[in-house]
């Protein structure tokens, strides 16, 4: 399910009401992928989404995944707040940051 404009089929709203751009959940894995915008890597508003992903996969029974999206020049900050959220609340979701091109950089 993806939250683009044409989409048939919207991502559900999960934790704390917030709805990802992507979420996939399947024979076993779940993936909620979230795109950010150089400017929106490090607003507040932004840290409680990927805790609330974060959150939102922890509850699931069976692979876990945040993929997220910016672009290249800030993702290694990106990588570096996602993985302190994940260190500080010992989570055991798998981290994909990826390029504005699709492009896996960093796994953590």
């Amino acid at each position: 399910m993806v939250d683009l404009p044409d989409s048939n089929q919207k991502p559900p709203v999960v934790t704390d009401g917030y709805h990802p751009d992507l979420y996939y959940r399947h024979n076993g894995v779940l993936i909620i992928g979230e795109a950010k915008t150089v400017e929106d890597v490090e607003r507040r508003h932004s840290k409680l989404q990927y805790d609330a992903y974060f959150r939102e996969c922890e509850h699931f029974c069976g692979e876990k995944y945040l993929i997220v999206s910016s672009a290249w020049s800030i993702a290694m900050s990106f990588k570096s707040i996602l993985k302190n959220i994940k260190r500080i609340n010992n989570y055991s979701t798998h981290i994909i940051v990826v390029s504005e091109k699709g492009i896996p950089v960093l796994e953590a």
